[in-house]
């Protein structure tokens, strides 16, 4: 009899906010890592389509964990319009590239993992749950990255 060879999945994290990230989990560690592609269009953020189709093809990702955005109070209307703009844009740029998509509510996966609001715990968990790969966010401002790969864990986690 022959068996089936398996490989583990390929998960992508993502923290959807422009000064969010991604992160690619594979065999128990983050392969791959960046920041949130981004460009500036008519003086406002936006994801850089071009960047996250070359990362997607690159990374080649089975499936993609995606955190729930959500208007932030005192956030105003403009702000809150474009942030749900820019989540519908790569939500739909996920999907129009094949990789499924779930969507987790941040409430959900830090409870899960025990992660508070604040942003350096985030990181410090990150780096204790994967300390090979705590070199992906080695800055203050890597904190997004960091999310991400707790992202990519949890869905790790719940596929297994």
């Amino acid at each position: 009899m022959v068996q089936a060879v398996t490989t583990s999945p390929r998960i992508l994290g993502i923290d959807p906010g422009l000064s969010g990230g991604l992160a690619l989990l594979h065999g128990g560690a983050i392969i791959q890592a960046a920041p949130m592609p981004a460009i500036k269009l008519a003086g406002k953020g936006e994801i850089d389509l071009a960047r996250l189709g070359a990362l997607l093809r690159d990374w080649a990702p089975s499936c993609a964990w995606v955190e729930q955005q959500q208007s932030m109070p005192r956030q105003g209307v403009a702000s809150s319009f474009r942030t749900g703009q820019n989540y519908g844009t790569l939500l739909g740029f996920l999907q129009a590239s094949g990789v499924p998509v779930t969507i987790v509510r941040p409430a959900v996966w830090k409870r899960a993992l025990g992660v508070p609001s604040d942003k350096a715990a985030a990181v410090a968990i990150a780096s204790r749950l994967l300390p090979s790969s705590s070199h992906w966010w080695p800055r203050r401002g890597d904190d997004g990255i960091a999310e991400a790969a707790l992202l990519a864990v949890y869905g790790s986690r719940q596929a297994g």
